[in-house]
């Protein structure tokens, strides 16, 4: 079949006319070749250009279907952006609206604050002034104490120049009614010029008598006078023996106390050593010394925790000529209710010491002759504080006030922290533990801590001095007092809020 179908279309070929008839077989069957590979690649290209198409066709409908999802998506959020933005410019009304109250709100608490500056700045004068007013009226109340004080010794005397002036009265009295009596009877013998010589010479010898007892009446005159100026003196000398007292006791009772710490510190340590020159004084049955936390702590508002403390060493010895030393290994006792004073048992090596004067006894007793000492100097410092003293006016303010003059050339002699005060009898009053300023510096007192009648040597805090076995550093040491620091400042943060 084949063979037959190919003569045919040779025959068909020959018969045509043009360049087809007349190639040769082979020729022809080649370029027949060439042909349907030609259209082979064409059907092929064509095939494929229709599978793209189709791809193509596809392709655009799921895009055609994405567009019309997006343009849904394009309207559904177009409208939601214009709910939004109606509501965005609503809120921008609001806001306005709120931002202007917020504006007119800010106006009048600026000027509320303003009105509340002025006020809290008339409410500060008013605390300085009623401050100032307050110091002024302690003041007063010492000084009515002390001229109640006083008026009542003048009153004392008086009352023996009073009874000594009576007598002095009635004897005049009775020398008055001899006089008259002398007188009449001189009228009589005058009068009489009949009588005797006898009887006058009698009545002359009675004048006589009478003039002698007169000159003793104005004799015993004089010796009361005398005796009155005397008794000024004496007066005055006693005064002068209760100073002298004072500073005796003290100079009795004072002995010598060194302290010498060591802080170990990374580059150079710190040292602190101190001398203080204390009374010791008999608190329930035992003789202490009496000071401030700062002094006899040394270094307390630098020591911490964590602090190396390396050498810590308190001696005592007599004031003057006490060569020998007597380590101190009792511990510092600091009082539960005020932490900033300090006491401290020592060894025996005076068996003087000064009795305790406590508050309600100094309330009754006044605030006159009152004499202030120095802890740096053995007795050489010391100073009258009459009308410098007051007493607080608050229930349970158990301390003793003492004003200080800011004046450079003021020659009174002020006050310090760890000084303390004794009366003329010498006894022990207080100690000095705050100096507290006023009216911006215009204005000084000193506050001194005075024991009550309830004192209890138990309620203390307990500051050990020696170091225990094993360890490198007085670690108990720096802890009590760390632990006292932190209550101390705890205290004047308070103080400062008030």
């Amino acid at each position: 079949k084949v063979q037959s179908r190919l003569n045919y279309l040779e025959a068909k070929l020959k018969r045509r006319s043009g360049e087809i008839g007349k190639l040769s077989k082979e020729k022809l069957l080649r370029r027949l070749e060439k042909e349907s590979l030609r259209r082979l690649k064409v059907m092929t290209e064509m095939s494929e250009a229709k599978i793209a198409l189709q791809y193509e066709q596809s392709r655009n409908k799921e895009l055609s279907d994405s567009m019309s999802t997006l343009r849904q998506d394009v309207m559904r959020r177009d409208d939601e952006l214009t709910e939004k933005k109606t509501l965005l410019d609503e809120h921008t009304q609001r806001l306005k609206k709120v931002s202007d109250k917020l504006q007119q709100t800010k106006s009048v608490l600026g000027s509320v604050k303003g009105s509340l500056k002025e006020t809290k700045s008339k409410l500060d004068t008013t605390k300085g002034q009623a401050k100032a007013t307050l110091m002024d009226l302690t003041y007063a109340r010492g000084r009515l104490s002390a001229t109640e004080k006083e008026l009542a010794e003048k009153r004392s005397s008086l009352r023996i120049i009073q009874r000594d002036t009576a007598v002095n009265e009635l004897e005049l009295k009775e020398a008055k009614k001899k006089i008259i009596s002398l007188q009449n009877i001189l009228k009589n013998a005058v009068g009489d010029l009949s009588k005797t010589q006898s009887e006058l010479n009698l009545s002359k010898k009675q004048a006589k008598n009478v003039a002698e007892q007169l000159m003793k009446i104005s004799t015993k005159e004089r010796a009361t006078q005398i005796a009155l100026r005397s008794i000024k003196e004496s007066l005055g000398d006693a005064v002068q023996g209760l100073q002298n007292d004072a500073l005796e006791k003290y100079s009795q009772a004072a002995v010598l106390l060194e302290m010498d710490i060591e802080e170990r510190r990374f580059l150079v340590n710190y040292e602190k050593t101190g001398a203080f020159y204390l009374p010791k004084v008999m608190i329930s049955g035992k003789s202490y010394l009496v000071s401030s936390l700062d002094l006899l702590s040394g270094m307390r508002e630098i020591i911490t925790k964590s602090s190396r403390i390396n050498k810590l060493n308190y001696t005592v010895a007599k004031p003057k000529g006490g060569k020998s030393r007597v380590r101190v290994k009792t511990p510092l006792l600091s009082l539960t209710r005020d932490n900033r004073v300090c006491i401290l048992e020592v060894p025996t090596v005076k068996d003087e010491y000064v009795e305790l004067l406590t508050y309600d006894n100094l309330r009754r007793r006044g605030l006159q002759n009152l004499i202030l000492f120095k802890y740096k100097t053995f007795g050489e410092d010391s100073s009258s504080l009459d009308g410098r003293c007051s007493l607080g006016l608050k229930r349970g303010d158990n301390y003793l006030y003492i004003r200080n003059s800011v004046r450079k050339n003021e020659p009174e002699l002020k006050v310090e922290i760890g000084d303390f005060i004794m009366t003329k009898q010498g006894m022990f009053v207080g100690v000095a533990i705050e100096i507290e300023n006023f009216s911006a510096g215009r204005q000084q007192r000193v506050k001194c801590f005075v024991f009550s009648d309830d004192f209890d040597v138990k309620d203390v805090v307990k500051i050990p001095l020696i170091k225990a076995s094993g360890e490198q550093y007085y670690t108990a040491f720096a802890g009590a007092v760390a632990k006292i620091n932190y209550q101390l400042k705890n205290l004047y943060r308070m103080k400062r809020l008030k």
